[in-house]
């Protein structure tokens, strides 16, 4: 896990709101229980819209890792 100081939720999710995907991102009593980000595309939502957003997340989920090995 993270150290809490990082708020790990909040970038990841600035990160992906850049790539152009809204995440959800969330802290449980300030990061003492994890932190999550959820992802809730449309209930009508294709395999190729799917594979988009795997894509992104996984473009704003690299830039992370980036960041915290440059860090």
């Amino acid at each position: 896990m993270l150290p809490p100081e990082l708020v790990a939720p909040a970038r990841l999710g600035a990160l992906a709101l850049e790539e152009g995907l809204a995440l959800y991102s969330r802290r449980t009593s300030h990061g003492k229980f994890g932190d999550w980000v959820m992802i809730t595309p449309p209930l009508i939502i294709d395999a190729a819209q799917v594979d988009e957003l795997v894509e992104l997340l996984g473009r704003a989920i690299t830039r992370f890792e980036r960041e915290l090995s440059d860090g």
